[in-house]
């Protein structure tokens, strides 16, 4: 089994993959940490790989490496850039971590985003 780091194009693309759906996690994200929890579930999905002690928690579900962790904020930080995702989810959670996907993207399909 692989244990090696996921690499930022390959969280972007899983990013992308929740957003849209292409993905199923557990519940769609509409906070950071349920993002980093649906993202290390689709990695382990797709690598199978060998998952240290230390990234383990709650009745064996995966955490990101600290690392992929810093990857992921900087794919959140860049979706937040090309307009992919907005901060807040509602008028009652209007700031980080709640976020949605950006107006201009509703009607998209993961095809068209990159």
């Amino acid at each position: 089994m692989d244990t090696a780091l996921a690499d930022k194009a390959t969280i972007r693309a899983i990013v992308l993959d929740i957003l849209f759906q292409a993905e199923k996690v557990e519940r769609f994200p509409s906070q950071f940490a349920a993002l980093q929890s649906g993202v290390a579930a689709v990695l382990d999905r797709r690598s199978g790989r060998a998952v240290p002690k230390s990234w383990v928690y709650d009745e064996g579900k995966r955490r990101l490496a600290p690392e992929e962790i810093e990857t992921l904020m900087e794919v959140f930080w860049d979706l937040v850039v090309d307009k992919v995702i907005t901060i807040g989810f509602d008028h009652c959670n209007c700031e980080f971590p709640w976020f949605r996907i950006h107006s201009s993207m509703r009607d998209k399909g993961r095809a068209e985003v990159n």
